[in-house]
């Protein structure tokens, strides 16, 4: 009896070692599995938030040597930015064509970045072929390049990618949509990849009936109106700076009362000249065009004519 109680008390101590040792096993794999399960979340949330951050040589990649324009159109050369490239302060508006941009140095500490560059401007030849043109600031012999200063406060984040897309357009077809309606006849012919087919006047102004809208052709029985009332255009700013000439071509209605409507831009110039032609236009009076003797709502192309000397 003695044996076999001392044989079975062996087995029972052999049995609870073996049992302990598969509990400390089973203890450690459990903590090492917890570790990788804490762990593992907390690199991949490091490994993202590093990703996250937007240093000095991705942005000037990014940016330096590529043709920029600026959304807003601001007319300001210091600019002030949030995190999500929103305008700290309200910037006066200016013409897309005086709108370019060409980055030349970024810079970032912390969770401000700054971005030097110039503005540029966009010129038109007779066949609407563009060209991009570096602005400059002074008068005679004494002048610079227009430097324009933006800065982006990232109030504690270091990604600034969603304020860039904000703040730049990459191309003119990306610019395009956001510009004013009296530019979207001919940025939908000239300005993008695939031009759309082009949309009737009706169709951007429903709230005219289509059978109340009848626009007619001088020539034949429609005897063309009159002007009597011409103001002439004034000069924008960058084009007098940079002494730059050029003619507009506008499209208009000659409505019969003698009034415009329908004003956009059918041949530019750029550099903000385009603006002061349909500003200037919509000015227009005329004498009303006649068919038999009744006035009569006609088509017309306008040619504004600016020369600086």
């Amino acid at each position: 009896m003695k044996g076999r109680l001392l044989k079975t008390n062996y087995c029972q101590s052999a049995l609870e070692i073996v049992n302990d040792r598969a509990v400390r096993i089973l203890r450690l794999t459990l903590r090492l599995a917890f570790s990788l399960i804490v762990i593992l979340p907390i690199m991949e949330f490091t490994a993202n938030v590093a990703a996250a951050q937007s240093t000095e040589t991705d942005v000037s990649s990014q940016l330096i040597g590529k043709p920029l324009y600026l959304r807003g159109f601001w007319a300001e050369d210091k600019l002030a930015f949030d995190a999500a490239g929103q305008p700290l302060k309200h910037y006066s508006p200016i013409s897309f064509t005086e709108s370019g941009f060409d980055a030349f140095k970024v810079k970032i500490r912390g969770d401000r970045m700054t971005i030097e560059g110039q503005r540029v401007g966009l010129t038109f030849d007779k066949s609407g072929n563009y060209k991009r043109l570096g602005l400059t600031v002074g008068n005679g012999l004494w002048t610079k390049p227009e430097q324009i200063t933006l800065e982006i406060n990232g109030n504690g984040n270091r990604d600034f990618s969603k304020a860039l897309d904000e703040i730049f357009a990459r191309s003119l077809e990306e610019l395009a949509p956001s510009l004013p309606s009296f530019w979207q006849t001919y940025a939908r012919k000239h300005l993008v990849a695939e031009p759309a087919s082009l949309v009737a006047d009706v169709a951007e102004h429903p709230t005219v009936p289509k059978e109340t809208v009848r626009v007619m052709h001088v020539g034949g029985s429609v005897i063309p109106p009159k002007p009597i009332k011409t103001p002439d255009p004034g000069f924008s700013v960058a084009a007098r700076r940079m002494k730059y000439s050029g003619k507009v071509e506008v499209y208009l209605w000659a409505e019969p009362d003698g009034s415009c409507s329908h004003v956009s831009i059918a041949r530019p110039a750029g550099l903000g000249l385009d603006e002061q032609a349909v500003a200037t236009v919509s000015q227009y009076k005329f004498s009303p065009a006649t068919q038999n003797g009744k006035p009569v709502r006609v088509e017309l192309y306008v040619e504004v004519n600016f020369q600086i000397f």
